[in-house]
């Protein structure tokens, strides 16, 4: 939107970077952000209040070393990230702010966690995760994000227990286009490599770049 434009930040000042994650992932994000320099606001959202807590205790610990960039910014909100997206305040607070948003999303219900308002108890269906979880999530990600900013999320297929595919990779893409989204390129990230856990089964996931016209 045009209305913000004069909020925005050039992106010729490198030194004032700021990323956006929907899920704190167990707080790599935040780990990878306080070690990197440039990178001076991190806004962290989660579901799970003890990770939250633990998030926030990171960030703590952080600031309390002497070699951490004092002009770090943490902010954490321990909400879904589908209902930020239709939080007025939060959508005016951060529009068009952000470089970033990174994001790897629950692969529906390949993980349940039995604390907080996870997504997948919220939304049972499979179409219902995509359109009130993905897709709102997509959303948040485009209203917040600069023009030109990158939209990074890690994602893969994967069958059920039962046997059930879900062609994620094609769908998140899909919705996230649905979003205003264009996708720029995409690389492969492989895992999962001890020799404990060899088998015959793949082992990438792909790491989908977006961008916001």
């Amino acid at each position: 939107g045009s209305k913000s434009r004069s909020r925005s930040r050039s992106r010729s000042r490198p030194n004032d970077l700021r990323i956006l994650t929907p899920v704190l992932s167990w707080g790599s994000y935040l780990t990878a952000f306080m070690h990197t320099s440039g990178w001076t606001h991190y806004v962290g959202i989660d579901v799970m209040p003890s990770v939250c807590e633990k998030v926030k205790f990171l960030a703590n610990y952080y600031h309390s070393l002497p070699q951490t960039e004092q002009n770090k910014k943490v902010e954490l909100y321990c909400q879904p990230s589908e209902a930020l997206a239709q939080d007025k305040n939060f959508l005016k607070k951060y529009e068009e702010y952000f470089d970033l948003v990174l994001i790897c999303p629950p692969y529906y219900d390949m993980e349940i966690y039995h604390e907080g308002q996870q997504s997948i108890d919220t939304y049972p269906s499979y179409e219902e995760w995509l359109e009130k979880y993905w897709y709102q999530t997509c959303k948040l990600a485009f209203e917040t994000l600069q023009s030109k900013g990158t939209y990074a999320v890690i994602m893969n297929d994967y069958f059920s227990l039962q046997g059930d595919h879900f062609p994620l990779t094609k769908d998140l893409t899909d919705q996230a286009i649905r979003a205003g989204f264009k996708l720029d390129r995409f690389y492969y990230l492989f895992n999962r490599t001890s020799p404990l856990r060899v088998n015959k089964k793949e082992r990438t996931e792909r790491l989908s770049i977006f961008i916001k016209p």
